[in-house]
């Protein structure tokens, strides 16, 4: 074992054995300590890029498989995964972004269903990744899918609806849907003035 700074590692052969030996409800209430103290390592936001240093240490053990956070139902755990993704995208790393999104969405719809709000949030930021790789229709495509099921399942005051609103607004632009796009962002806009008020940000 050795302790650098802040910093504790374990060589991984030692790991495994420790791990073998506890019983699994054990391994399981232990793992889950991880994940909490985990999202409660970083901050609340991850477009700060003052705090990037910190979900920079972090990341490696919200991907790696052995902390099997993508199976945890906590919805602050599940919050501070999307927030490594928001970082992920927010820092350029696309393709890391856009890999851990598909494994959030693809466990979480498995043991929450497809319906459940991390899931809804999940595919928003998958969607915003796409985008920014440059495959618009298929952003398009998960953008228009998740607003709609965002709009029924949570409601259009609900956060993430409103999140959702504004760059589907910018897909039908880029397609060049005009007219589409007015009514949109006429009705986006009074919905924000309604949430939000007039004088916000």
């Amino acid at each position: 074992m050795k302790i650098d700074g802040r910093a504790l590692s374990v060589h991984r052969l030692i790991q495994a054995r420790l791990r073998k030996e506890l019983p699994q409800a054990k391994q399981a209430e232990y793992r889950h300590e991880v994940h909490k103290i985990l999202a409660a390592a970083a901050a609340a936001e991850p477009d700060n890029n003052a705090v990037w240093a910190r979900y920079n240490e972090l990341v490696a053990h919200v991907a790696s498989p052995v902390t099997e956070l993508a199976q945890c139902q906590d919805s602050d755990v599940r919050a501070f995964a999307l927030n490594v993704v928001r970082y992920l995208y927010q820092s350029g790393d696309l393709a890391s972004s856009k890999l851990l999104a598909e494994q959030f969405i693809s466990q979480w719809t498995e043991s929450s269903g497809a319906d459940d709000r991390s899931v809804i949030d999940a595919q928003r930021h998958l969607s915003n990744t796409l985008r920014a790789l440059g495959e618009y229709s298929e952003a398009y495509e998960l953008a228009h899918a998740t607003l709609r099921q965002s709009q029924q399942v949570l409601g259009e005051r609900d956060r993430i609806t409103p999140a959702l609103r504004n760059p589907f607004g910018g897909d039908l632009r880029a397609r060049g849907e005009f007219s589409r796009v007015l009514t949109h962002d006429l009705e986006t806009t009074e919905l924000h003035i309604d949430i939000f008020g007039p004088a916000h940000p």
